[in-house]
């Protein structure tokens, strides 16, 4: 395990990582919110698509046409998630790599 040194000397307690790197990703898609508890919904089409690309670990409430997804071990560009979405859902969806920044995510 990795010691992490201080600026001004000394040594902070041991940092121990656990798992892979967390990635969030922003869905848009129009009506994503509505009925997202339904079976087959389009929230639940693009859950599916994403389990197929990644370990879903954090599900944010769908909200105005966006969702956000804290996901670990994504083995696929936005471009072809986009693109999977589109075709279980039938709609038009955005899906972007988030960064969070402060107490924002960006």
């Amino acid at each position: 395990m990795a010691d992490v040194t201080r600026a001004h000397g000394g040594v902070n307690a041991p940092l121990e990582q656990v798992g892979r790197d967390l990635e969030f990703i922003s869905v848009t898609l129009t009506g994503i919110h509505t009925g997202f508890a339904s079976l087959d919904s389009d929230f639940e089409k693009v859950v599916k698509v994403i389990q197929k690309t990644a370990s879903i670990t954090i599900i944010g409430l769908p909200a105005a046409d966006d969702v956000i997804f804290g996901v670990e071990g994504l083995s696929a560009s936005a471009a072809v998630i986009t693109t999977d979405i589109d075709a279980a859902t039938g709609g038009s969806s955005t899906v972007a790599l988030v960064v969070i920044s402060g107490d924002v995510f960006a």
